[in-house]
């Protein structure tokens, strides 16, 4: 049966006027809904577009954050070797490395300095985390 069809059986002399009445508003609620329905689709997508161009900014924002941090990297410095108590050969092997110029002992951390920044005279004695960072970490 069509909507024509029901339509002519509600406005049938033997249903009465108020079948007809409350089709035709039965007709009007479909209509609304219809289009409330349109509306929250519409919503939806804009709303899906949002958050994608959101998560790609965001994305992009992190990546070049990421790019920030490894360049103000944390540098450690070390305590020379020769502080160092262990003294057998399999730690020298494993835990010694000379910097410039210097043996030390990764063991043996002493503080951390920023890997970019420098200090006027050209070394590395800005403590990490350093001020760029602090300021992309918002501290």
């Amino acid at each position: 049966m069509n909507l024509e069809e029901i339509r002519e059986r509600a406005y049938s002399p033997v249903l009465g006027k108020s079948m007809a009445r409350a089709y035709d508003q039965s007709i009007i609620d479909v209509r609304n809904l219809l289009e409330e329905n349109e509306r929250l689709q519409q919503r939806v997508t804009r709303l899906s577009n949002l958050e994608r161009r959101n998560a790609k900014q965001r994305d992009e924002a992190r990546a070049r954050l990421a790019a920030v941090e490894k360049l103000h990297g944390k540098y450690p410095i070390y305590d020379a070797a020769f502080a160092c108590a262990d003294r057998t050969e399999r730690h020298s092997q494993e835990a010694h490395m000379e910097v410039d110029g210097i043996i030390v002992c990764t063991d043996l951390p002493l503080y951390a300095v920023c890997a970019q920044c420098r200090d006027e005279e050209g070394f590395h004695t800005i403590n990490w985390p350093c001020d760029t960072i602090k300021a992309v970490r918002g501290e």
